[in-house]
């Protein structure tokens, strides 16, 4: 049995590890010192438990620690696991009513962290020259 204040402050020490900058060519550059693998199957799935489990107002401080570590976590992860995440909880909001505020905050921490290029290259594009017969 861990104490809940010191699995908060673990979580803020991972968070403050994810949250880390190096600089690199005069440039500032996160860089994550976990694999993708170790992120979504390890370091996620902990993160996220004190969201679905917190029901008393003590708990609250671990939940809240938790979403700014799955915030952080959301930073380094790649669009396919990034997506997951927000579906799954998108979809846990309906069915999770006694959750439904800490769901929330964990949906905005994750659209904060969003890191992807908004430029997105057309690959869906059709040229009208293939679809004639010759």
């Amino acid at each position: 049995h861990i104490q809940v204040h010191r699995r908060s402050r673990a979580l803020a020490r991972i968070r403050k590890l994810l949250s880390n900058d190096s600089v690199e060519d005069g440039s500032k550059h996160q860089s994550c010192p976990f694999s993708i693998q170790t992120l979504t199957n390890i370091l996620l799935p902990l993160a996220m438990h004190p969201i679905y489990d917190s029901e008393t107002k003590a708990d609250e401080g671990y939940a809240l620690e938790s979403i700014a570590t799955i915030g952080a976590l959301s930073k380094h992860l790649t669009w396919g696991k990034y997506q997951n995440i927000l579906w799954k909880a998108l979809m846990d909001l309906p069915r999770r009513e006694s959750q439904e505020r800490y769901i929330i905050a964990m949906i905005c921490a994750v659209i904060d962290s969003f890191h992807f290029s908004e430029k997105m290259k057309k690959t869906n594009e059709v040229d009208e020259n293939d679809d004639e017969i010759t």
